[in-house]
């Protein structure tokens, strides 16, 4: 058995990856070149997950020994027409895990309120859901209310638990979602 099989591989995950690049620094270049060598280290079997917005691509397609290595997965926005399945399955999935009963929570409404509060990003859905379990689980919580969804995402907002997607009546025209996803950032 090498050392690879014995000890599995490591996983980092870096999220919002583009900010450690600027247009023309030299500094992308150390970034870009680490990031190789970490993954070619033969003693450290490692997977790099480098999340964040498109342009990240575009640095990471510029050094061509990295970009070899690595497998582009881009993510569309989510359109609750075509993506309702997959993110109840997800959700579901998720809460099966955690052994917290979400069946009275998922419904078209809470959908479309977390798919509004997380500004139509996977990231930010499968984040503020798994955040919301995790309290939940340390609370010793057996199902989640709309309300634990409305603390959470004042937690990653600081805006009030009063006023959220997940509270308001009218969250659509509460809330401006590219305001929303800087308050996420």
């Amino acid at each position: 058995m090498d050392q690879a099989q014995g000890q599995g591989v490591v996983g980092i995950h870096y999220d919002e990856c583009q900010h450690v690049f600027s247009a023309g620094a030299k500094s992308n270049a150390v970034f870009l070149d680490s990031f190789k060598s970490m993954m070619k280290e033969p003693r450290w079997p490692l997977m790099l997950i480098l999340s964040g917005v498109p342009t990240l691509s575009d640095y990471v397609g510029s050094y061509q020994q990295l970009d070899a290595l690595m497998d582009p997965v881009h993510f569309d926005e989510i359109n609750l027409k075509y993506d309702e399945d997959e993110i109840v399955k997800l959700l579901f999935t998720y809460a099966e895990k955690a052994e917290i009963d979400i069946a009275q929570l998922v419904t078209k409404n809470f959908l479309s309120r977390l798919d509004y509060a997380c500004v139509h990003r996977w990231g930010l859905v499968i984040e503020l859901f798994i955040d919301t379990l995790t309290k939940a689980k340390l609370e010793g919580k057996g199902e989640l209310e709309l309300e634990d969804f409305a603390e959470q995402f004042a937690l990653r907002t600081g805006t009030t638990k009063e006023y959220s997607p997940f509270s308001e009546p009218d969250y659509v025209e509460a809330f401006d979602t590219a305001r929303m996803l800087k308050l996420s950032e």
